[in-house]
């Protein structure tokens, strides 16, 4: 378990990266849009990475842990609309890259992904840690 929290946690260290970077060099850029396209491919394996071995995990023990059952309804809820708004996202640019409101798209996406870190970081680990013991 120890391993994948390390995995887990490069991974959202790999997307925050990302995301930083994208502005610089500019999203209609060359360079900005090989980088969307890398985030993107990043975020599907993490979204894969988390649904094979992060949430199994936690809705076994959600079985006997209403409070926690709880929390992971809020996360699924929150993840399947943060999910879409960044495949949405990912979409958009493809078909169109100098789209009118691709920086404002983009900023909001950025900050979702960022407070869905946040939020994974300071709930979801600590309550998988707490299985590991």
């Amino acid at each position: 378990m120890r391993d994948y929290v390390r995995m887990w946690h490069a991974e959202h260290v790999a997307v925050l990266k990302a995301l930083a970077e994208i502005p610089v060099l500019g999203l209609e850029s060359d360079a900005g849009q090989a980088k969307l396209r890398s985030l993107e491919a990043c975020l599907l394996a993490h979204i894969k990475s988390e649904s094979e071995n992060l949430y199994p995990v936690l809705n076994r023990a959600a079985q006997s842990d209403p409070e926690l059952k709880r929390k992971l309804d809020l996360f699924s809820g929150d993840m399947d609309k943060i999910t879409t708004q960044a495949f949405d996202f990912f979409a958009k640019m493809k078909n169109n890259p100098y789209a009118p409101d691709r920086a404002v798209s983009f900023k909001l996406m950025t900050a979702l992904l960022k407070n869905r870190i946040s939020s994974e970081e300071s709930v979801l680990i600590g309550e998988y840690e707490k299985l590991a013991h």
